[in-house]
């Protein structure tokens, strides 16, 4: 199992991270604990999204190495769907991370 967790941030408003997080809305989702909220997102399962003014987090886990490069490609496919008719990169900072531990809402 691998770990991914991506960090969003908006490169100047943070209108683009609202959109990003009502356009992500739209899957199945569950309020958890805290700012988070569970989600179940097609093509990448289980996500752990945390929420402050600064950022956004997506938790996640891949099978393996194929699932974790299906789940970037559908998380950059979001991005994009939040600013449509602009690159997403001119709009949010995306970070990738693997960190040693799995998150344990999503064990």
């Amino acid at each position: 199992m691998i770990s991914l967790t991506a960090t969003i941030r908006p490169m100047e408003s943070a209108r683009a991270l609202n959109l990003f997080g009502r356009s992500i809305r739209r899957f199945w989702h569950l309020p958890a604990k805290g700012n988070q909220t569970l989600m179940t997102i097609p093509q990448v399962g289980k996500v752990l999204l945390g929420e402050s003014a600064a950022s956004t987090s997506l938790d996640m886990v891949a099978t393996d190495e194929a699932a974790a490069q299906t789940i970037v490609a559908v998380i950059e496919d979001e991005l994009r769907r939040a600013v449509p008719g602009q690159e997403y990169t001119q709009s949010f900072s995306l970070q990738w991370a693997r960190p040693a531990t799995i998150p344990p809402l999503l064990r």
